[in-house]
């Protein structure tokens, strides 16, 4: 179990980061926290990774609390595996070396075919005997993610870790990492502000903004049932029209063509994005507030929808 107990940071006793964060992470589950950059997110993760000393609050692993850079010679926890844009890699050692160097805990075979797996998995057959400062900015991401596979963590902190990558490897990725996290009972928190990309990886999601977490949801109740427009639009495109003064809050899919006077909104059509298996076409409210629905085909004839039924 992992637990973070009303952790609060600042820098110089002055700047906020984050403060009052508490939440708990079990074994074999992925937590993601989604929110804008600034919200504190990465620094969560920096203070969960022991590389920062808190100025409230501490963070235990299994009861045990995890130590910070004043009371360690070397910052950082041996069960924590940390993957962030800073990489931290040996740019003189090889891709395969910095997987190697990881790997120390296994026999020489098991080393070897361990490595051999996650150069293999994040595509990077290709630079294997090239030093660290010769890879692109997604080869160093790619390799920073095996690296921090390869030591085998209790916990792996993931810091916006597909940024560099295609579509393609992070759904290969996203599977092996969710596979590994079941069998060997690790404990995963991601950081994002896709909120989509958090959906389909994550048991559990928190919203943070300005420092602080503010809902828990699941993947689906994040999606269908936001507590606010705000913390929506962090997981796709979200409607909000006011109907009787009560807000009501819909995905641009979410609506009919027939129902109740009570639900009915005029919209008038304004353009259509074609997208590849849908049309998101876009209208106006009598507000000037923009809405968005989603059909198979350009809806110019739409004057009027149902939501919230």
């Amino acid at each position: 179990m992992l637990s973070v107990n009303d952790i609060a940071f600042s820098y110089d006793g002055k700047k906020s980061i984050f403060k009052g964060v508490s939440f708990q992470v079990k074994e074999g589950s992925v937590v993601g926290i989604v929110g804008p950059s600034g919200a504190g997110k990465s620094s969560i993760l920096k203070s969960i990774a022991g590389l920062i000393t808190l100025d409230e609050g501490f963070v235990e692993l299994d009861g045990k609390k995890i130590q910070n850079p004043h009371n360690k010679l070397v910052p950082g926890d041996d069960e924590v595996g940390f993957v962030n844009q800073s990489f931290e890699l040996d740019d003189f050692y090889t891709c395969e070396e910095n997987i190697l160097r990881a790997l120390l805990h296994l026999s020489k075979e098991q080393r070897v075919t361990f490595c051999d797996q996650l150069i293999t998995l994040l595509g990077l057959e290709d630079v294997r005997h090239l030093q660290g400062r010769y890879l692109s900015g997604g080869e160093q991401q790619r390799l920073s993610i095996a690296a921090a596979l390869a030591k085998e963590p209790r916990v792996l902190l993931l810091d916006e870790p597909f940024v560099h990558l295609d579509v393609h490897l992070r759904k290969k990725l996203g599977k092996y990492i969710r596979d590994l996290c079941v069998v060997r009972g690790m404990i995963i928190l991601l950081v994002t502000h896709e909120g989509e990309e958090a959906l389909s990886w994550s048991d559990e999601v928190y919203c943070m903004f300005d420092g602080r977490l503010t809902n828990k949801y699941s993947p689906s109740s994040a999606y269908f049932r936001p507590k606010t427009l705000k913390e929506g639009r962090f997981f796709g495109e979200l409607n909000s029209v006011r109907i009787n003064e009560k807000q009501i809050l819909f995905r641009p899919k979410d609506f009919k063509l027939s129902g109740s006077k009570s639900n009915a909104v005029k919209v008038s059509f304004q353009y259509s994005e074609f997208r590849g298996h849908y049309h998101a076409s876009y209208f106006k409210l009598s507000s000037g507030r923009e809405v968005v629905l989603y059909g198979d085909n350009p809806m110019t004839h739409i004057s009027q929808i149902y939501v919230g039924i």
